[in-house]
């Protein structure tokens, strides 16, 4: 668990300021999301596009598809070859 919290960490560092925003509304404080375009001034395409972005963004920084140790009894492929 502290291994995930640690990346989950270096993920979020590793985002620019406006997307640490989104990141602590979205998901952290759970606004709806015509509240988090009114407060980060974004259009609906902008959000949207902004969001993937992000997802995206956290999700190259965790290891993408090769980050077994997110799912517990998931043993590492490889190690079967």
């Amino acid at each position: 668990m502290e291994l995930r919290v640690k990346l989950i960490d270096i993920a979020y560092s590793g985002l620019r300021a406006e997307e640490k925003e989104f990141v602590r509304l979205k998901y952290f404080e759970e606004v709806l999301n015509p509240s988090i375009m009114a407060e980060l001034s974004w259009s609906p395409r902008t959000f949207y596009r902004r969001r993937i972005e992000v997802l995206n963004k956290i999700y190259d920084s965790l290891g993408r598809e090769d980050a077994h140790y997110w799912f517990e009894g998931v043993e590492d492929e490889s190690a079967a070859d």
